[in-house]
């Protein structure tokens, strides 16, 4: 773009081109830096940088391309916990089949996660995300092969069974939320399951700044309000499982950084997540494990880096690298052929 303009409580606050825009502090706007100047602005430099190549070449100008990849080793390596595998994953699909009218939308697929993964699962439009995730809660059964959630037979339990233990958030919230009013919504679930802890449903009202909304009904809020509405609800009942279907999509980066801190917090007392996504940018910062789905098939899994290595199975599912891994490799390069 040639042009940006960044709109604050109704009114203009900035306008003008990227660069000049962009080298000020938004983060007050609500919004956030494009990932190379973020990386930079990590680092203590203040070059504005939109593209792998020209950051390559202000690493070199400056002498520090060196320390300043062995800096994005060092995060890459300190981001996620090694999970050993066990005896009693979490989800087990065996040999999973699903066709609807007679179009095959999962063909035999084998998935195991385990207890505090958080795993993205990514791929085009139509290569079967949703219907996978909603096997996860029963909403499908599967027509062939296995469906295990905590050791239990999918066939053999209702939806509302399996929804004490796994959550699930839509993409679109008007597809989920049915309560007159915001507190209504959200303490449905854990009332029903005789799960209520006031402390923890207060503590979801002010994440996800919920408390002018709570006697208003979620219809009338914004789409991105409804989205949080639904993620509160989702996370009130203390689910083991939690599937999210495009959590970033619509949001601020206030919201995003709120989710992710709760995301996190989550993992660390044992919960597993599960989010569909295209956000790239966010399942690299947030998904210790990738699952690339294409034609209904897992053609690629593993860690982030590792996926995006698989340049075949990358390109068959429309993605592109981030802009992270573009510049470790552009990196890798430069230094192997100077050495």
């Amino acid at each position: 773009m040639d042009r940006t303009i960044i709109f604050h409580q109704g009114r203009s606050v900035a306008d003008g081109p990227p660069h000049q825009v962009l080298a000020g502090d938004i983060s007050n706007f609500g919004i956030n830096h494009p990932p190379l100047l973020r990386l930079f602005r990590d680092f203590g430099l203040k070059t504005m940088v939109f593209d792998v190549e020209k950051a390559i070449e202000e690493l070199k100008a400056q002498n520090i391309l060196t320390p300043f990849y062995h800096h994005l080793l060092r995060q890459s390596s300190d981001s996620f916990n090694t999970l050993t595998e066990t005896t009693h994953p979490v989800v087990e699909l065996e040999n999973l089949w699903f066709n609807y009218d007679g179009t095959p939308l999962l063909c035999g697929i084998d998935l195991k996660l385990q207890r505090g993964e958080s795993v993205a699962l990514l791929g085009r439009n139509g290569a079967g995300k949703t219907t996978l995730i909603k096997h996860l809660n029963g909403l499908i059964k599967p027509q062939k092969g296995r469906v295990r959630i905590f050791g239990s037979d999918t066939r053999k339990k209702t939806v509302s069974e399996l929804s004490r233990h796994v959550s699930l958030v839509w993409q679109n919230p008007n597809d989920q939320i049915f309560r007159p009013t915001v507190r209504e919504e959200v303490l449905t679930g854990p009332k029903i399951f005789h799960s209520y802890d006031p402390l923890w449903c207060d503590g979801l009202f002010n994440r996800f700044g919920l408390h002018p909304f709570l006697n208003r009904s979620p219809f009338a809020l914004s789409e991105g309000q409804k989205k949080r509405v639904s993620f509160a609800a989702a996370l009130s009942i203390k689910p083991d499982l939690i599937v999210l279907d495009e959590p970033t999509a619509g949001q601020d980066e206030p919201f995003r950084r709120e989710l992710t801190s709760y995301l996190h917090q989550l993992r660390e007392e044992g919960q597993t997540i599960i989010f569909v996504t295209h956000d790239l940018e966010f399942a690299a910062e947030h998904a210790d494990r990738w699952l690339i789905l294409s034609d209904g098939k897992i053609i690629a899994d593993g860690p982030p880096d590792t996926v995006m290595e698989q340049t075949t199975a990358m390109s068959k599912a429309g993605l592109r690298p981030t802009q992270r891994f573009q510049l470790i490799q552009a990196m890798k390069r430069f230094m192997e052929g100077k050495n």
